[in-house]
């Protein structure tokens, strides 16, 4: 056991947020904590670490439990490198190596077999288990390892203060996962990730031989690493011992099987209290009344199942029939100021899809569609990017023809675009003067029910935009885009603020949208769930593939197959080639030519990890000091070699 809850209670003031609260956490534990906004996982995380204490009950914790929590506030020392940040992991052990190397020189000096000898041995053997028990030796290995994965191979020597502050979470997370801990809890640690980290980190937590407690939007996330939920509700948390897909089956078994008993109970009791108030007065059959009465009053009554979360309603309409062409883009080169992204991307959109735009950070996917509206790059003056009379900065472009000699825009379109930084909207404006400004005619009634939909209670109508949390922006952008009824929408991550009752809504409202929707969004489970296309971005290009997520990690890992079946060919065709380029014989000779002294250095290294762990096996079953110099000394030969192929492995990936 990790830890225990028990019969816990906590509140703030006079607001209680969690009550009599009972769970357990098992060893090798990996759970998912969800819960609506604001609903207390980061107050419970804060409990489980010990910074706040309950009101009523304890948390039981095993004795020496090692915890550590991701927050996203970064937590490094910005004077380091990110190498020297991750050495600072294995501080302790980089000690216990100097003490061993203090007491080889000690050893040298001291008369074997004499006390002092002896106690040298016992005090060096002590010290290289502790090592060998925290994997210090392939400590290297590891930071490597850990750093590749998470996107900072080529950055080692990068001092911390340079930074992004995305870039610093995702380093903090990096000092976590080389950390030896019995518990691990993440809060949010898919934020600032892209697809390939995303799934490097769900491949390593996967082995990750601690418990993992999880607190997460991404749903795909969630289920590829947990094993059980903790569903936060109300003032309780339910455990669920499921992945998050599976847990939201099960509960909606559970509740509609109880709303069924429920139902069929005061059907019975409905029936029984008729019975009573018709036959009370008569004498020959009161008495028959009166049973029924003690037989109401002796029920285990069920009670009826309460949903505390309710979920917001996406209404998105569409005014006009487009087109059912409504989109070809041709051989577009995608530039941010004087840096070109992408030299030439191609592709078109057909009425009705819904086109996700997926690819590694950076590649430039909001940038096309801030490409593709005309707010970058626009070259003629028959295109409008401001917005429509009805003064909405939110969407609502004018009919188009081209943005550009790259784009072409079909006939009969309205334009709507939804900003994930939601700086269109007027922090000064009440959330209802928001609304009435987009849209002067719309009547009060209608204004306030499509708010209502998205949760703005009348108190919350009077607010400012600028009192407003990051969700409530979002939706009130979405209610803005609900109001202008476009039949395209433009969509820059959308979920971002958004808690899993919201994204669920929003699918549901995004599939049963008449028009045609193209968006960028990391949520993988979101894209799973409303692409009918993707768009596949990279340096060299964009390809299109048929479906949903779940086609396109089908498409990839096909074209990883060919490229593995064929290392010498660069080719890698698409379900539907929509790409330009071209390499000469030399460019392919070279690429071949990497791609095979990667695949030498990847042989080497994996037979270096097998005569390392040998090599360690040996050292920790022996008690013979000769021995064990000699072991040492073939160890540090061996690391030395690993790291001299890393250097070169990387030199090769990155040319």
């Amino acid at each position: 056991m990790l830890f225990s809850i028990n019969d816990l209670t906590f509140g703030y003031d006079d607001v209680i947020v969690l009550s009599s609260l009972n769970l357990v956490m098992e060893d090798g534990d990996r759970i998912g904590l969800i819960g609506a906004n604001g609903v207390g996982k980061t107050t419970l995380l804060r409990l489980i670490m010990g910074e706040l204490i309950a009101d009523k009950g304890n948390i039981a914790r095993k004795n020496g439990l090692r915890v550590a929590m991701l927050r996203q506030k970064d937590e490094l020392d910005s004077t380091r490198t990110v190498w020297q940040e991750m050495q600072s992991v294995f501080a302790d052990v980089h000690a216990a190596i100097d003490q061993m190397r203090a007491l080889e020189v000690a050893l040298s000096c001291a008369e074997e077999g004499s006390l002092e000898y002896r106690r040298l041995v016992a005090e060096h053997d002590r010290l290289d288990r502790l090592v060998a028990a925290e994997e210090g030796y392939q400590a290297d290995v590891r930071i490597r390892t850990v750093l590749s994965g998470m996107g900072f191979g080529a950055h080692h020597d990068t001092p911390i203060s340079q930074m992004s502050g995305g870039e610093k979470t995702r380093l903090a997370l990096c000092k976590l996962l080389l950390a030896r801990l019995d518990l691990l809890i993440l809060d949010e640690p898919t934020n600032h990730l892209d697809a390939d980290t995303l799934e490097w980190l769900e491949e390593y937590l996967n082995g990750y031989k601690g418990g993992l407690l999880i607190v997460s939007h991404d749903r795909y996330f969630l289920d590829h690493v947990t094993k059980k939920t903790w569903d936060m509700e109300g003032l309780d948390v339910r455990e669920y011992r499921a992945s998050y897909s599976r847990s939201r089956a099960i509960k909606e078994e559970l509740v509609a099987a109880q709303l069924k008993l429920y139902n069929k109970q005061q059907e019975q009791v409905a029936d029984m209290l008729d019975y009573v108030q018709r036959n009370i007065v008569r004498a020959t059959t009161s008495k028959s009344a009166k049973s029924r009465l003690h037989r109401i009053e002796g029920m285990d009554l069920v009670e009826k199942p309460i949903t505390y979360t309710k979920p917001p309603i996406f209404r998105l309409q569409a005014e006009g029939e487009s087109n059912r062409d409504v989109l070809k883009v041709t051989e577009l080169p995608l530039v941010v100021g004087d840096k070109t992204l992408i030299p030439s991307l191609s592709f078109s959109l057909n009425k009705g899809e819904r086109l996700a735009i997926v690819g590694p950070n950076g590649v430039g996917k909001s940038t096309l569609i801030k490409t593709l509206l005309g707010m970058l790059n626009a070259t003629t003056d028959r295109y409008n990017p401001l917005p429509n009379p009805s003064g909405s900065a939110c969407g609502g472009f004018p009919r188009v023809r081209h943005v550009n000699g790259h784009i072409r825009y079909g006939l009969n379109l309205s334009i709507g675009y939804y900003d994930q930084e939601n700086l269109n909207l007027s922090l000064h404006n009440s959330v209802l003067a928001e609304m009435w400004y987009r849209f002067p005619s719309m009547t009060q009634t209608l204004a306030r029910t499509i708010l209502g939909n998205l949760l703005f209670t009348a108190e919350d109508m009077d607010k400012t935009v600028g009192e407003l949390s990051g969700g409530e922006r979002a939706k009130l952008g979405f209610a803005i885009l609900i109001g202008e009824k476009n039949n395209l929408l433009f969509l820059d991550e959308p979920t971002n603020h958004l808690d899993l009752a919201a994204r669920e809504a929003l699918e549901t409202g995004l599939k049963n949208y008449p028009g045609t929707v193209v968006f960028v969004s990391h949520d993988r489970y979101f894209v799973n769930a409303v692409a009918t296309r993707v768009l596949s971005l990279s340096p060299e290009g964009a390809e299109s593939i048929e479906g949903n997520y779940d086609s396109y990690l089908r498409w990839r890992e096909r074209m990883r197959a060919k490229a593995s079946a064929n290392p010498q060919k660069d080719e890698a065709p698409a379900p539907v080639k929509e790409r330009s380029g071209y390499k000469s014989k030399e460019d392919k000779r070279r690429e071949a030519k990497r791609r095979e002294q990667i695949a030498r250095i990847e042989h080497e290294l994996a037979a270096l990890d097998d005569k390392i762990a040998e090599l360690n096996q040996q050292l920790s079953n022996t008690t013979d000091y000769m021995l064990c110099g000699q072991l040492a000394d073939a160890l540090g030969k061996a690391q030395e070699e690993q790291d001299r192929l890393f250097l070169e492995l990387e030199e090769w990936e990155n040319s």
